[in-house]
Parts: C-alpha cells; sequence; structure tokens
C-alpha cells in the first residue's frame, strides 16, 4: 500500500491557531513518466515506469488505457485499434486491416480467413471447416495469385480437353488443347480418334462421320 509522511500544519482559523489541520507530504511518491510530476492517489505501473492514471494514453489517438486493452512498441503505449492500424498489413485481397491472429500468410502475402480463395473461381482455399492452413492445404500461389487445384490446371493447360482432369502420361496434342488418349473421341460416334479427324466446334470427327 502506498504510504505518505503527513506533518502538522498550523494556520488561524477564526481567530485562533488550529494545530490539527493536516496535509499530506508526497516527496515519497512514484514519478509520472509523463510529466515528471509527483503522483497523488492512483497510478498505473507498467514495468519500472508510472504514471497518472489520465497521463496513461494511446500515443496517437490519446484514449485512456488504464481500463482499456493495449500493446507497448518502441517506448511508446498504443490501444490496440491504432497499432492495428499503424504496424498490421493489410489483406493483400481486400487491402483492409488484419491482425496476426487472423491472417493467412502465403508467399509473404496475408489474407483474411474468407478473402483466402481462388483468383478465378472464388471458391474459398482453406480446408473445409478450418480459418488457417493445416496440413496439406490444396491450392497454388503463382505470380501472387491464388488458384485452387481446377483452375490452376485449366490455367496451365493441364487439363484433358474431353474430361477437364488432370493430364497424367502420354496424351494427345490437337486442336489448340491437351487430350487423354481415351478421351480423344468423335463428337458424332463417340468412338477413339486414331487417324485424320476433321474439326467440329473443337471437337474431333471421324470423315465418315462428318456431316459438314
Amino acid at each position: 500500500r502506498q504510504m505518505c509522511i503527513r506533518d502538522r500544519y498550523q494556520r488561524r482559523v477564526h481567530g485562533y491557531m488550529d494545530p490539527f489541520l493536516l496535509i499530506t507530504d508526497y516527496r515519497d511518491n512514484p514519478i509520472c513518466s509523463v510529466c515528471n510530476g509527483r503522483i497523488k492517489g492512483e497510478f498505473v505501473k507498467l514495468g519500472d515506469r508510472t504514471f497518472h492514471n489520465e497521463h496513461f494514453t494511446c500515443c496517437k489517438c490519446a484514449k485512456l488505457l488504464a481500463q482499456n486493452p493495449h500493446k507497448e512498441k518502441d517506448g511508446k503505449l498504443w490501444c490496440n485499434n491504432c497499432f492495428n492500424l499503424t504496424y498490421s498489413p493489410n489483406c493483400k485481397k481486400c487491402g483492409q486491416m488484419i491482425t496476426e491472429a487472423e491472417a493467412v500468410e502465403v508467399g509473404g502475402f496475408r489474407y483474411h480467413a474468407t478473402c483466402f480463395s481462388c483468383s478465378v473461381c472464388s471458391n474459398n482455399l482453406l480446408p473445409e471447416g478450418k480459418l488457417s492452413l493445416v496440413g496439406d492445404a490444396n491450392f497454388f500461389n503463382k505470380d501472387d495469385k491464388l488458384y485452387c487445384q481446377k483452375c490452376h490446371t485449366e490455367a496451365e493447360g493441364l487439363a484433358c480437353g474431353g474430361c477437364g482432369k488432370v493430364l497424367e502420361g502420354p496424351y494427345a496434342n490437337a486442336l489448340g488443347k491437351k487430350w487423354h488418349p481415351e478421351c480423344f473421341t468423335c463428337k458424332n460416334c463417340n468412338q477413339r480418334v486414331t487417324g485424320a479427324f476433321a474439326n467440329s466446334e473443337g471437337r474431333p470427327v471421324h470423315p465418315e462421320c462428318w456431316t459438314g
């Protein structure tokens, strides 16, 4: 408990000396780190520093911090809001403020969990029911853009022109697309095309199935 020294002080009241009127001596009280004045009454202690309640404020907005969440950085006091506005990077997608606790970080950029989505189809890329990256996340980061597996496959030209699935192993390259051999089939008879063919709206057609 904070102690103080009481000195007897006399003054004349109604024509006589009152020997019982006392004042408080605050010479042993802590000094405020902001104004360097002696603190009388309640104060805030932070580490080895002490503050008047009214001087324990955010360095930017001057909000009182004694009863509010706050942070300290480089010797300065901040309310949470001003600290986040000053030091927290923005979400790469929406450009709004983002805190470390809610950030998904990929490739040196941060995203809100709700903004962590494919740049093509906009489907969210986080594992279902999760708010952060855990395990093997199924996404691709190319040229600072995020892609789901399907959109990445299409963007890279790795999807079969017939079934749309990822190409693995041998494939046919025709009509500006890549095809699984078993998917390169006649548009009209659905039989595999292994020889000459015609182009019908981007699909191969056997010459004998061609109707013009």
